[in-house]
């Protein structure tokens, strides 16, 4: 997976920014930050309509930042 580092001061986030929240930087690198450690999962068995009946979704470092993201 990847993730965006700000070329200022290299504070990573998950997803795209205009701004860094750190340091108010605006360019930003992407780069590789390998798969996600989880740190705490939650089976979703009760959801809105529209979506699967259930699914799981996990917290997880992923570099030096958070990430929810969906097991497949």
């Amino acid at each position: 997976m990847k993730i965006i580092r700000c070329e200022t001061c290299g504070n990573e986030a998950f997803e795209r920014r205009a701004v860094c929240r750190q340091c108010f930087g605006e360019r930003f690198e992407e780069v590789e930050a390998g798969e996600p450690q989880p740190v705490v999962a939650a089976k979703l068995t009760v959801t809105p309509e529209g979506f699967e009946d259930s699914y799981e979704l996990i917290v997880g470092t992923l570099g030096r930042t958070k990430a929810i993201y969906r097991k497949l």
